[in-house]
């Protein structure tokens, strides 16, 4: 079953399935998602989002979505979405395999 799945995901991670579940949900209608949305997502701390993401970034679950500008001071938001399942990408294009 995909909540099976979910909840195995999550543990794996390190992360809660509600907020695991969360995020995919959100992703599924609006595409991309940056740190400061997933806090107020998740109802925690920006340091604890950006954590979070960086769990999922390396579990490839995650990837960049390149940045949006903002209009104030500071860094652009960088924005990620879903990786999509069973592609390296670290690989070099012709090269890529599927994830095992």
């Amino acid at each position: 079953r995909s909540s099976d799945l979910l909840v195995q995901e999550a543990r794996r991670l390190r992360v809660a399935t509600r907020s695991l579940a969360q995020v995919y949900s959100y992703l599924a209608s609006f595409q991309t998602i940056d740190a400061e949305k997933l806090a107020q997502l998740l109802g925690v701390s920006d340091r604890s989002a950006r954590r979070t993401v960086v769990r999922l970034v390396e579990a490839g679950l995650l990837k960049s979505a390149g940045e949006e500008s903002v209009h104030r001071r500071g860094r652009p938001r960088q924005l990620y979405r879903l990786a999509p399942p069973g592609i390296d990408e670290a690989a070099p294009l012709g090269h890529r395999e599927a994830r095992q």
